[in-house]
């Protein structure tokens, strides 16, 4: 943690006017006798945080600087720097927590957000699962939804540097065969699970199958019968197309799985940062990509932690491990004064015992009508009409998507 302490320190001491003003392509910066670059930039980390506000992080600044400077001041200034720097200081954190010298393994996913004027937006996540580290995140706007396809292969165009070495990941939205013939000609591996069962095996790709069974147990939701208890015995398939040829199929698979870990992550960003509902009205896209820059910084910055704490046992909440790094550790990130004790504190302050007796319970909602009893209730009945349908024969009167849920039910068990 030494070497990590002493090059986050370096990264964040550089910056001063001369160095700012490299990344400026407008105006050039110049210095202020009311506000430092330091809480300039710290006012942008802070607003990442979700459920905060612009009025009391400028608050909170002033209250520990013992300055009075209205919070317009510190978002005009915020606003004329460019957004080149906070890539540049993305890039250079993920290459400070990145130590791991072996083929990266990349899952590539897109997730929707909502911008002021109610649009919804694409952003893209680009995830190094080898380490847990977040390679990148862009924001593409609503222009690019549904264009997942188009926007990885414009990145990798952008940033052929970072893919050398490379396993891309990626789920059935990806399933394109001019993508893979571009992955290919970019000399880069990829794992893409298929749409559906007859693939055609082009440019000598392999083809991985993977099938097994599971129970899942419903009851009939009739009001005037009485309930009944069903098993269903569903069929679960899965097909890959790999470039991969030296890898074992419980290999490939397994890679495959691991591409959960960017679906794990864009919960926790939803969750802690304001990434669902974004808000910037001011260049909107340049603001949003500013909050994903310094999401990406302090998300990797807690990834390290975690990685160097955590054992068996010892599982490091990352809920707290965020707060910890909001409230203590940014404003010291930030103005280069980080200490090896700060980043053991860490440990004391987010870390959980793990109980070995694998104990899980059900969600249950306490109150009445609220998002639980709401999406539990919907997916019963669809899952009873499923049936309902099978048991009567009228699986043509299902929609499309129903239908397909019909082929991987083998059998119903009363």
């Amino acid at each position: 943690m030494e070497t990590f302490v002493a090059n986050s320190n370096r990264i964040f001491s550089n910056i001063n006017y001369k160095f700012i003003n490299k990344f400026q392509t407008d105006k050039q910066m110049r210095n202020s006798k009311g506000i430092t670059l330091q809480n300039t930039l710290l006012f942008r980390f802070k607003y990442t945080e979700n459920n905060t506000t612009k009025t009391n992080i400028s608050c909170t600044i002033n209250y520990k600087n013992k300055k009075d400077v209205h919070r317009t001041c510190y978002l005009r200034k915020e606003q004329n720097l460019s957004l080149n720097l906070y890539k540049f200081l993305s890039k250079q954190v993920y290459n400070n927590c990145n130590k791991i010298n072996k083929k990266m393994i990349v899952a590539v996913d897109g997730t929707c957000s909502n911008d002021i004027s109610h649009n919804v937006a694409l952003n893209m996540g680009y995830y190094n699962v080898s380490n847990n580290l977040v390679l990148d995140l862009t924001h593409n706007g609503n222009e690019n939804r549904n264009k997942e396809i188009k926007n990885l292969k414009e990145h990798i165009n952008d940033n052929k540097q970072l893919y050398k070495n490379t396993i891309i990941v990626g789920d059935r939205a990806y399933f394109s065969y001019e993508l893979m013939s571009f992955l290919k000609k970019n000399n880069i591996d990829f794992i893409i699970r298929c749409k559906g069962k007859n693939i055609k095996n082009t440019n000598n790709n392999r083809i991985v199958y993977s099938s097994d069974q599971y129970e899942k147990t419903i009851w009939s939701c009739h009001k005037k019968r009485k309930r009944e208890k069903k098993v269903l015995l569903v069929n679960n398939d899965c097909t890959l197309l790999t470039s991969i040829m030296n890898k074992s199929d419980n290999e490939l698979m397994e890679i495959y799985k691991s591409r959960w870990n960017i679906e794990t992550y864009f919960k926790i960003i939803k969750k802690h940062f304001k990434i669902q509902h974004t808000k910037e009205k001011h260049e909107s896209a340049i603001g949003i990509n500013k909050i994903l820059c310094c999401t990406s910084i302090i998300t990797n910055i807690a990834s390290t932690i975690k990685n160097n704490f955590e054992t068996c046992n010892n599982k490091i909440n990352t809920s707290l491990l965020l707060y910890y790094i909001n409230n203590y550790l940014l404003e010291k990130i930030i103005n280069g004064s980080l200490t090896v004790e700060d980043i053991y504190n860490a440990k004391y302050f987010a870390l959980t015992v793990v109980n070995n007796d694998e104990r899980h319970f059900p969600r249950i909602s306490k109150t009445p009508f609220t998002k639980w009893y709401v999406k539990g209730y919907s997916n019963y009945s669809e899952i009873n009409k499923i049936v309902d349908a099978i048991e009567n024969n009228n699986i043509h009167l299902l929609d499309k998507n129903k239908k397909l849920q019909v082929q991987n039910i083998i059998s119903i068990k009363k």
